[in-house]
Formats: structure tokens, sequence, C-alpha cells
């Protein structure tokens, strides 16, 4: 069963976008990892929010996909949607 964003916690926010925007871009855990400089074990335990995204992960993470790096903090649904729609909208011009 799927935790509502509600009811989420920060990592947990923060994994669920890094999550959503990597695969709206059609990458693989291993991809996003190897770009990040860090395991795919750790770029699961990110996305899983079992532990917390440095910084660093977080900017490097926001520049690839186009965003300002609050937005992967975002647990608003609609605003979240709406922020990935005009990141891929911006990436196809």
């Amino acid at each position: 069963m799927t935790k509502s964003l509600k009811t989420m916690n920060q990592n947990e926010i923060v994994g669920q976008n890094i999550r959503l925007f990597r695969e709206k871009m059609g990458l693989t855990q291993e991809q996003m990892s190897n770009y990040l400089g860090i395991s795919r074990e750790t770029m699961n335990y990110f996305e899983n929010g079992k532990r917390s995204i440095p910084t660093e992960i977080i900017s490097k993470a926001s520049d690839l996909f186009g965003i300002e790096e609050y937005d992967l903090f975002e647990n608003e649904t609609d605003e979240q949607y709406i922020n990935l729609a005009f990141s891929f909208r911006q990436n196809k011009s």
C-alpha cells in the first residue's frame, strides 16, 4: 500500500519526487545513480525515503530535471504535476 504524500516524511517526499522526475525522463535507477556518482543501492534508499539525501545530490538532480531544488520538497500533488509538466515542456523546445 502506498502512503499519500500528505502522510510522508521529508525524505520520502523528496525520494518520491526524484523517482517521479527520473521515470518521466525515462531514466533507470542505474543511469540516475551513475549521473549522481552514487551506487544504485543508495539511489534506491533515497527514492524509498530510507536515507536523507545530501544537498549536493538534490542540487545535481534538480539541475538534471530542469527544476528548482525546492520543487523536490513539494508535497502538494497538484503543484508537483504542474512543475513536472513545465519542466518537460521546456525540455522539448
